[in-house]
């Protein structure tokens, strides 16, 4: 799979900033958006995003068999309107993804971007400790697994990311899915695995309504994921309402590979992000 950028229904194009090094500087100051994590006992749901604490990302795989994976990316919190203007940044003036703006309905909350591709050998558990003031690592100079792997968003057409592309980057998206497969390497592919992280706990696969607690994100065009936005911690979720994309994928898989049964899931907790092979 080629390192590319991939909508899976629209793509925003994002913030940018002008080369001014006082506007970097400004960016590279600016706090995460909402100061408290989401938990929410009644689903229940809880994840580590919107605080400065520390936190980790796990990759763990627990078989035989080699694990790569293109991971989805999306804006982690709603700031209230879906005007192309993200906490303050005009989304449109970025340039690193300015090329991409050719639908007429793109707009801010209705895109997923894929990264590079993630490669979690057999039998083998990589973290990223994130204590930076980030959510998402997408600096290569920042936060990597021990092998050096982080949320590669860069493009080859496009060049070299700016820093002040990737501060905001790492500020205001979130790890939504995936989509890979696991692989024997005598054999070929043995599952694919296209997985969303629930908004719920392990190994649900519930649609969340919305509530006093979860309200709808105002998005202007979304055939197929429906997208609710926590109204203490303004994180966003994505349920399995619709079909089609990252949103009516499981949060789980089970699957049997040379007489053997294997379990692939994604989850938060408050403390971690986890994907898992085992």
């Amino acid at each position: 799979m080629k390192k590319s950028i991939i909508t899976l229904m629209s793509i925003f194009a994002v913030v940018a900033c002008s080369d001014d090094a006082v506007q970097n500087a400004e960016n590279q100051n600016e706090e995460i958006p909402n100061s408290v994590k989401t938990i929410d006992t009644t689903i229940p749901y809880e994840s580590p995003y919107g605080t400065n604490d520390r936190f980790e990302y796990v990759f763990q795989n627990d078989t035989d068999y080699e694990w790569r994976f293109v991971a989805w990316v999306q804006l982690c919190f709603y700031d209230g309107a879906n005007d192309n203007i993200h906490f303050g940044h005009n989304l449109a003036s970025f340039n690193y993804f300015s090329t991409f703006m050719v639908w007429p309905n793109w707009n801010e909350y209705t895109a997923q971007y894929g990264t590079k591709m993630f490669y979690i050998p057999p039998h083998t558990t990589e973290t990223i400790v994130m204590n930076n003031g980030y959510v998402l690592p997408v600096d290569p100079a920042g936060p990597t697994t021990a092998s050096g792997q982080y949320f590669d968003l860069e493009t080859p057409n496009m060049g070299p990311m700016k820093q002040n592309e990737m501060d905001f980057f790492g500020k205001y998206l979130k790890f939504v899915g995936f989509e890979g497969g696991v692989n024997d390497p005598g054999v070929g592919t043995v599952a694919n695995t296209t997985l969303r992280f629930p908004l719920g706990p392990q190994f649900s696969n519930s649609a969340v309504g919305v509530s006093g607690i979860w309200q709808p994100v105002n998005v202007l065009w979304s055939p197929f994921d429906q997208k609710l936005f926590n109204v203490t911690s303004k994180e966003i979720g994505v349920t399995n309402a619709f079909s089609g994309s990252i949103g009516g994928r499981p949060s789980f898989i089970n699957f049997t590979a040379n007489g053997n049964s294997y379990t692939c899931s994604a989850y938060t907790t408050k403390d971690q992000v986890v994907v898992v092979l085992q």
